[in-house]
């Protein structure tokens, strides 16, 4: 025969928390809350601006600097894009972040695929990329120097040491170009 025993259990007591102890959850919990806040009103202000942006682009151009400012437009529109890509310069324009977007995919193409060169954040893919890129950037500074009445091989200014940098800087981005026709071809604003 088998005895079983029982054991008596003890009473469970509860301790009470310390006010310290509460006062340090009740001082977590408030400090959680103002950040986040912190955080919302961060998020609102960087957000807004964008929602602007492209609220506005569907609007009509009397619904843009009417007061009040309207939220949503009644009537969109894409008058405004069709503005922007009639432009003569908008599509160099998206040329030009297609060659940062295509140098940065490489670069991440290098880091995904380990083709990178040592300690570097390019390798392989972004060497070719770039080698690839130079026809369309020196045909860019030719005409660039044409469009000054100078011939494409000024481009090599840009090899001497610190001046050629500048004058390159100064000649391409900051002159304007002759007016009328010069010696490599009518003016390109004409």
């Amino acid at each position: 025969m088998s005895a079983v025993t029982e054991v008596a259990r003890a009473p469970v007591t509860r301790v009470a928390p310390r006010p310290a102890t509460i006062r340090r959850a009740r001082r977590r919990r408030l400090r959680r809350a103002a950040w986040n806040v912190v955080g919302l009103a961060v998020f609102l202000v960087v957000v807004f601006p964008v929602f602007w942006m492209v609220s506005t682009a569907f609007k009509p151009t009397d619904e843009i600097n009417s007061s009040p400012p309207t939220w949503f437009s009644g009537d969109p529109t894409l008058q405004h894009f069709r503005d922007a890509i009639a432009r003569p310069y908008f599509w160099d324009t998206v040329k030009n972040s297609l060659f940062v977007v295509g140098a940065v995919v490489a670069m991440i193409l290098d880091n995904v695929l380990g083709t990178k060169i040592g300690e570097l954040p390019y390798g392989v893919i972004y060497i070719i990329y770039v080698l690839a890129s130079l026809y369309f950037i020196f045909a860019l500074y030719a005409k660039r120097w044409h469009d000054r009445n100078k011939s494409g091989w000024w481009t090599l200014i840009g090899l001497v040491p610190v001046i050629g940098g500048i004058w390159f800087l100064v000649e391409c981005g900051c002159l304007a170009g002759t007016k009328g026709p010069n010696n490599y071809g009518p003016d390109p604003l004409a």
